[in-house]
């Protein structure tokens, strides 16, 4: 009986483990930029959240290029999930001009007017990694906020490259989103980024 009993348990906590476990929240959701990318680097409006990264080097196609220096981006998750961490991942390719953002900013909100600063990091060149080609991900972790919109601030000199931008949450904690504004109606100069 008592090993009947710890099968059960040890079933239940596995269950439970799955339903709870973190998911990319942000695959194949809107998202709009504050400055449109490039026409030789385009968006096509499902690149950075389509769960595919880019192969290393800007001539692949699943790159997002820019020349913004303060490149703003946000996904709109359609409902309140518990966020947990965001990721976002970038191209260096030293030859061709594209670097490594200098510093990223996030931000979240449930209804797209009012905003919470999360974190900021500013990136000094000799904490980056040093190779001349490389991808480079930077992962927001502890976000712990419920939020329907994710924004997302990247500073750049040059050349800015991303492919992928990742919301990592709970599925099983969707609400329904409060009245607020679509996507398209984004305010980015109100977006708390912090200071």
């Amino acid at each position: 009986m008592r090993k009947l009993i710890a099968v059960l348990l040890i079933t239940l906590i596995a269950i439970f483990s799955a339903s709870a476990a973190s998911v990319n929240l942000a695959i194949n959701k809107e998202y709009i930029f504050k400055d449109n990318a490039d026409p030789s680097y385009p968006d096509d409006g499902v690149k950075l959240t389509d769960g595919k990264f880019a192969s290393i080097g800007y001539k692949s196609p699943g790159w997002v290029g820019t020349t913004s220096k303060q490149q703003v981006i946000v996904v709109d998750l359609k409902d309140v999930y518990q966020i947990e961490n965001v990721a976002s991942n970038f191209l260096k390719d030293f030859e061709a001009g594209v670097y490594i953002p200098n510093g990223l900013a996030l931000a979240v909100s449930e209804d797209g007017i009012k905003w919470t600063f999360i974190n900021q990091v500013a990136f000094k060149y000799r904490e980056l990694p040093q190779e001349k080609m490389i991808t480079f991900k930077y992962t927001f972790e502890k976000v712990n906020k419920k939020a329907r919109y994710i924004a997302l601030k990247a500073g750049s000199s040059v050349w800015l490259f991303m492919d992928e931008f990742e919301v990592w949450g709970d599925s099983s904690s969707k609400q329904k989103a409060p009245n607020g504004v679509f996507l398209d109606e984004i305010e980015f100069d109100f977006i708390d980024f912090g200071s």
